[in-house]
C-alpha cells in the first residue's frame, strides 16, 4: 500500500509538466480550487508566481532515484518519470550561466532565469548525475560537473544560503544534502578521487551544523 501510493504521488508528479517553461508546477495538488500552479504556503514570503529550483530539483532527483530503483528492483519503471526529469533537466542546461550557477527562480510563461541567487540549484546536480548514468546522455555529465565545481564554494566556505523554501536568503543545512549525494554519484560514475575530498567537505559542513557558527572541529 505504501509503495502504490508513493508510485501515484510520483505519476502525479511526472504529469505536471509546465510547457510554456519546460519546469514542472512546484505544486501539483489544486490550491483554493486552482492548480497545479506555482504558488503555495511559501507564496508572499519568499517567492510568488515563480517556479523553484528547490522544488524543481529536488522533485526531478526523487523522480530518478525511484526510477532507478525500480529498475534495478522490477525491471518496469514507469518512463514517464524518467522522459519528465529529462525534460526538465534539458531545460536547466540551456539556462545554466557560464559559472556552473542554475539559480533561484523562473518565469512561468518561458525558459528564463528571475532570479540567479543562492545555493538551491545544488538539487539540479544529483539529478544530473543519476540522469547521465540512466540515458548516457553526456551534455547532463558536463553540467553536473561544471555545477558542483560553482556549489562547491559555498561548501568550503560552510556557507549554504537560500536553498530551502521558509529560509529567505539565511544560511542552511539542507542544501548540502544534495551535494553530498552528488559527490557519491559522480565519483561512482568517473572515478575522480577529487570528488570523495569534496564528499569529506560536504560532511563537515553536515555535521557541524548542531553548532550553529562556522567552524571544523580537529
Amino acid at each position: 500500500e505504501a509503495l502504490a501510493k508513493a508510485r501515484a504521488t510520483l505519476d502525479r508528479v511526472a504529469g505536471c509538466i509546465n510547457e510554456a517553461s519546460g519546469l514542472l508546477w512546484d505544486c501539483c495538488n489544486p490550491h483554493n480550487g486552482i492548480g497545479p500552479g506555482v504558488d503555495w504556503w511559501w507564496s508572499g514570503y519568499l517567492v510568488k508566481g515563480c517556479h523553484c529550483a528547490y522544488t524543481n530539483g529536488s522533485a526531478v532527483s526523487c523522480l530518478l532515484q525511484a526510477y532507478a530503483w525500480l529498475q534495478n528492483k522490477t525491471g518496469e519503471p514507469p518512463q514517464a518519470w524518467l522522459t519528465t526529469a529529462c525534460r526538465v533537466l534539458d531545460t536547466m542546461c540551456r539556462l545554466q550561466e557560464p559559472s556552473g550557477n542554475f539559480g533561484y527562480t523562473y518565469r512561468t510563461d518561458r525558459p528564463e532565469m528571475v532570479d540567479a541567487r543562492g545555493y538551491a540549484g545544488v538539487w539540479f546536480v544529483p539529478a544530473l548525475a543519476q540522469a547521465f548514468e540512466l540515458t548516457e546522455n553526456n551534455d547532463f555529465l558536463v553540467a553536473a560537473e561544471k555545477a558542483f565545481a560553482y556549489y562547491r564554494g559555498f561548501v568550503q566556505n560552510l556557507c549554504c544560503w537560500g536553498t530551502p523554501m521558509d529560509t529567505k536568503w539565511a544560511p542552511d543545512q539542507e542544501g548540502v544534502l544534495g551535494f553530498i549525494r552528488a559527490a557519491v554519484l559522480l565519483h561512482r560514475l568517473t572515478g575522480n578521487d577529487d570528488y570523495l575530498t569534496a564528499l569529506g567537505e560536504g560532511a563537515e559542513y553536515e555535521y557541524l551544523w548542531c553548532y550553529g557558527f562556522r567552524a571544523r572541529p580537529e
